[in-house]
């Protein structure tokens, strides 16, 4: 028996439905409790998100995008797999090439988010990264905290289905949303309105 993250009851389970409510455990209900006020008690009455932001399955999309562009470059370098021109004796050169190559793949996303807030999946999406306080474009240094947040908290970004505002760990720490392209702005809404009740 476990606490049934959909009703709160004590008597879920992970292999068989809640014995209060019927509903099975889900990710999704888990992501809901652990950003609860208190674990004992679901939330409640949540309001309801701001239509500017952009939904999961177009982040999705675009971490997908994203990620296929960074592989297709780095094998087109020769950064990664095997590479005719490298192969045999690894000169100086080709680890020069290989080192730049990851270079410009891991600091490119970063500089694009800080200069228009889109990568080239969220553009091809139609979403953007603004600052969560102000609705404004992303400084650097902000980008490269997100960056860095995200390549360490990846593993449970599925956190973000229960969170108000659909942040991840790297989006809370970094001070950011991701909203849609062709929302007129981001106004934050009261800090009241966000919490989980």
């Amino acid at each position: 028996m476990m606490q049934c993250p959909t009703c709160g009851a004590r008597e879920g389970s992970w292999r068989r439905p809640c014995g209060n409510c019927g509903e099975r455990a889900t990710l999704r209900a888990l992501g809901r409790l652990a950003f609860a006020d208190d674990p004992d008690a679901p939330p409640r009455n949540r309001p309801p998100r701001p239509t500017e932001l952009a939904a999961p399955r177009a982040r999705l999309a675009a971490a997908g995008i994203d990620v296929a562009l960074a592989f297709l470059a780095l094998l087109w370098s020769g950064a990664i797999g095997t590479d005719q021109a490298f192969s045999h004796p690894v000169s100086g050169s080709g680890t020069l090439v290989r080192a730049l190559a990851w270079v410009a793949v891991l600091a490119t996303p970063v500089l694009m988010e800080a200069a228009s807030g889109q990568t080239f999946g969220k553009r091809l999406v139609g979403i953007r990264v603004v600052s969560r306080d102000t609705g404004g474009p992303i400084l650097l240094r902000v980008a490269v905290h997100r960056a860095g947040a995200r390549a360490l908290f990846w593993f449970v970004t599925y956190l973000a289905l229960g969170d108000p505002l659909y942040q991840p760990l790297h989006d809370r720490s970094a001070g950011t949303v991701v909203i849609n392209a062709d929302a007129t702005g981001w106004i934050p809404p009261p800090d009241s309105a966000i919490r989980p009740h």
